[in-house]
């Protein structure tokens, strides 16, 4: 029996193969996808504005934001590697 893979939420790869395009377009689209939901968040008049009012909540958004920047930086890393010898 195999161990399990904790897989990641934006880049489903297996460790250790290369990314293809279509694998980091998609992750792309995804990492977009939840900037625009947490951007929703904030839409609302502030005094109405429940969101971010408890230490859950906060590492909640920490969690979310740390995950889209790591995915951005690995695909940023990826696309200026790509064509390098």
């Amino acid at each position: 029996m195999s161990s399990p893979v904790l897989r990641h939420p934006y880049l489903d790869h297996e460790p250790g193969q290369p990314l293809s395009a279509c694998r980091i377009s998609d992750a792309l689209d995804s990492a977009s996808a939840s900037l625009w939901l947490l951007a929703d968040l904030f839409v609302g008049p502030a005094d109405k504005c429940e969101i971010l009012n408890s230490d859950r909540t906060r590492v909640g958004m920490f969690n979310q934001l740390a995950t889209v920047a790591n995915t951005l930086e690995v695909l940023s890393a990826r696309i200026s590697t790509e064509g390098k010898p």
